[in-house]
């Protein structure tokens, strides 16, 4: 049986493309770190069709991702990965001032390591 992956699919354009993937009848592995938005993707694409499973992955963790390639071989074949996961969003206030919208030199180095390790290295 073929498969499709879509990484970050628990919410925002990931989530849409989840349930396209799904409504076309795909069997669809995704992942998100929020263990109840996955749980309310997951239903709410299961509507549409096809097979959908929701599976709680942080990227920066090698042995999670490999875990999950693992589970997804034993019965399906992957067709499809859509690469949509990215990081740098946590911890968005520091010392009590919202950070995210300063201009990219002022970031907290703690947001560049984030997003080059959840988003640029996750779609190695």
């Amino acid at each position: 049986m073929n498969a499709a992956l879509v990484t970050g699919g628990s919410q925002g354009v990931g989530k849409g493309v989840v349930e396209g993937l799904a409504e076309a009848g795909h069997s669809v592995f995704f992942t998100g770190r929020d263990a109840e938005r996955l749980k309310v993707s997951e239903e709410s694409a299961t509507k549409l069709c096809g097979e959908v499973f929701g599976r709680s992955v942080d990227h920066s963790k090698d042995v999670q991702v490999e875990a999950l390639f693992e589970e997804i071989q034993k019965k399906y074949q992957l067709k499809l990965l859509v690469n949509n996961v990215w990081g740098g969003h946590e911890k968005m206030v520091e010392n009590e001032r919202f950070t995210w919208i300063d201009s990219f030199w002022e970031q907290p180095l703690h947001r560049w390591d984030s997003m080059l390790t959840n988003g640029v290295r996750a779609a190695l």
